[in-house]
């Protein structure tokens, strides 16, 4: 959903493990894979943070049709730029 490679996404996750903001569990039935949970202080930061899309979306003076174009045209330019790399 991210878009984000292993090497990207590890250490981002280390880190907010480290915060207090996450924890991750191993599976119960599958041991390869790691659930990751959000802890109270995610909680916290989640609420302090959920002004935040609005207020982005406030500074570029923008309407939400041009902004989903613009979102648009960047998910199909990520698209090509995936393709090409797995050539």
């Amino acid at each position: 959903m991210l878009n984000l490679d292993t090497g990207t996404l590890t250490p981002l996750l280390k880190r907010m493990e480290a915060a207090g903001l996450i924890e991750r569990r191993r599976d119960t039935v599958d041991e390869r894979v790691v659930n990751f949970f959000i802890t109270q202080a995610g909680k916290a930061l989640q609420e302090k943070a959920s002004c935040v899309p609005q207020s982005l979306f406030d500074a570029t003076g923008m309407n939400k049709k041009e902004l989903d174009e613009i979102n648009e045209t960047i998910t199909f330019l990520l698209h090509q730029l995936n393709k090409t790399s797995e050539k």
